[in-house]
């Protein structure tokens, strides 16, 4: 018997339903327990399914936390992508925009997955080609977000403030791992003076001459 359009549609819905499930089950126990100790018999516990259940929409482990990667890569750049579409495109509604989202960018159990995501890749080669490939689209996204604000610049200069730009968004990642208070006052201020002294409007051409130089 062939399927209608709407009961297809509720099938898809269904399994989407499951693997959002599933991939909040492993989020949490990576959180909880590391990326080696969150296996399947605990990531199925997690979901509340069995083993087998969980093997109808995931081949194994390593293919769950595949589709976990890309998944939070994917909303993060879209949030990231979102802070680039101010119509006046000034810097300061680009830092604005940045220090109002800080709390989002900074969400604990993205940053805590992506801090084991890096550990992860040191060992394991998949995850580790997977975790390249996100760094090189964050990195264009970024590059994206503020090249409309570094009008006059050339790619050399602007590709140096994207890299500023990635370390010190690393440094927030661990931050926010670490500490407790990563959304408070005293670190959107020194967020703020990082964003606008990296968006200058000043060359630091000469600076990276010099670096270069060396």
């Amino acid at each position: 018997m062939t399927k209608t359009a709407a009961a297809i549609s509720r099938r898809d819905e269904r399994i989407k339903q499951r693997q959002t499930q599933i991939r909040d089950a492993a989020r949490a126990c990576v959180r909880d327990e590391g990326f080696h100790a969150a296996t399947i018999s605990r990531i199925a516990a997690a979901a509340a399914m069995s083993k087998g259940h969980i093997y109808k929409y995931y081949e194994n482990k390593e293919a769950i936390m595949i589709a976990l990667i890309e998944h939070d890569m994917h909303e993060f750049m879209l949030l990231i992508s979102q802070l680039g579409q101010s119509d006046s495109r000034s810097v300061d509604a680009l830092v604005d925009s940045f220090v109002s989202e800080l709390p989002a960018i900074l969400d604990s159990d993205r940053t805590a997955l992506w801090l084991e995501v890096q550990a992860e890749a040191a060992r394991n080669p998949i995850v580790k080609e997977m975790a390249v490939k996100a760094a090189s689209y964050f990195r264009d996204t970024i590059r994206k977000v503020i090249e409309p604000v570094l009008k006059g610049f050339d790619r050399e200069e602007v590709d140096m403030r994207v890299e500023m730009l990635l370390i010190s968004m690393h440094g927030l990642g661990l931050k926010a791992t670490v500490h407790s208070d990563a959304g408070n006052g005293s670190l959107a201020t020194a967020v703020e003076f990082v964003f606008r002294t990296v968006l200058s409007a000043d060359s630091q051409s000469e600076v990276a001459r010099k670096i270069r130089a060396v």
